[in-house]
């Protein structure tokens, strides 16, 4: 994604964005600026973002919504 960005242009996507307030750290795997939405990836059969690393995640960057991809 940053190759692709450094050659065709900034999309506004960030990658391994870190954030930390109160103790806790976030590190997001794909933080999309231009449209505010943060996108996550889980893989495995039991794949899923708990609830307690959503409510991190909108704590430490307000305002974006969360899109979780799941691959198994």
């Amino acid at each position: 994604m940053n190759r692709y960005q450094n050659i065709y242009g900034s999309r506004g996507l960030l990658t391994k964005v870190s954030r930390t307030s109160n103790g806790q750290t976030g590190i997001l795997d794909v933080w999309d600026t231009t449209n505010n939405v943060i996108y996550d990836w889980k893989f495995g059969a039991k794949a899923y973002m708990s609830q307690r690393q959503f409510m991190k995640y909108g704590n430490l960057f307000p305002g974006n919504s969360i899109t979780v991809f799941k691959y198994r």
